[in-house]
């Protein structure tokens, strides 16, 4: 016997809370493997991976997988999700170096959001974009 689940709701919040943050812990992890470690290299895992890699893959798999409006906005709870694993995993060793960059990252990636969603939203009601040309 085959269930037909359509997708609803919950599915959909599944994707945003699951799906997105395990594929950015698989790309932390491969980065994390790739990095030899020295000064140079780790400095520049951790500027490009948390401030530049993140939040750019956040937007690019919530684009592809939601295909909806307000996918910022599941980025956003999805980068939220992302971020509680990591303070959840690493909250023993809130005094590192290591613990303050994924703060301060969090803190900076949320501007990247809030940055995207205002420059990508609609000022009309009607729900067309409004065009930056100027008519004669």
């Amino acid at each position: 016997m085959r269930l037909n689940i359509k997708e609803n709701a919950i599915t959909r919040a599944l994707k945003v809370v699951l799906i997105i943050p395990l594929c950015v812990f698989l790309v932390l992890a491969l980065c994390s493997l790739l990095v030899r470690f020295n000064v140079i290299t780790v400095f520049l895992y951790y500027i490009l991976f948390w401030f530049i890699i993140l939040p750019g893959i956040i937007l690019y798999l919530s684009s592809k997988l939601l295909r909806k409006e307000h996918s910022v906005w599941k980025a956003m709870v999805s980068m939220a999700t992302f971020y509680g694993f990591m303070v959840f995993m690493t909250y023993k060793h809130y005094a590192t170096d290591y613990f303050m960059l994924v703060m301060i990252s969090f803190l900076w990636n949320s501007g990247v959001m809030i940055i995207v969603m205002l420059v990508g939203r609609d000022d009309n009601i009607s729900g067309k974009k409004q065009s930056f040309s100027q008519e004669p």
